[in-house]
């Protein structure tokens, strides 16, 4: 096979990849805008990020109630203080340390 007809089909071959290339990135280009418009269409005037925020769920619904799935989660090791001082006074037991006998 002759020097130019290896560059030849070469040439071809790269032009042909950079057409599929360029095919494959135009029809993900016009996937996006799509995908924004649809977005956007649900939301009225809203920018994406702000229609994105107003699909999540708020303080007032029931997924509040719900225990968090991801992130620190404190857990109380007893009662609280004043928990404590309450279950104290309501006790009828005299104190062991009185000076009353």
């Amino acid at each position: 096979m002759k020097p130019e007809t290896k560059l030849w089909i070469r040439k071809r071959a790269l032009m042909a990849l950079r057409a599929m290339l360029w095919h494959a990135d135009e029809w993900l280009h016009r996937q996006e805008v799509k995908l924004r418009e649809e977005i956007q269409g649900g939301a009225g005037d809203k920018p994406v990020h702000r229609a994105i925020a107003s699909n999540r769920p708020t303080v007032t619904d029931e997924t509040a109630r719900e225990k968090p799935r991801f992130g620190i989660v404190r857990r109380r090791r007893g009662k609280t203080a004043a928990e404590f001082d309450v279950s104290l006074a309501s006790r009828s037991m005299p104190l062991r340390f009185s000076s009353a006998k």
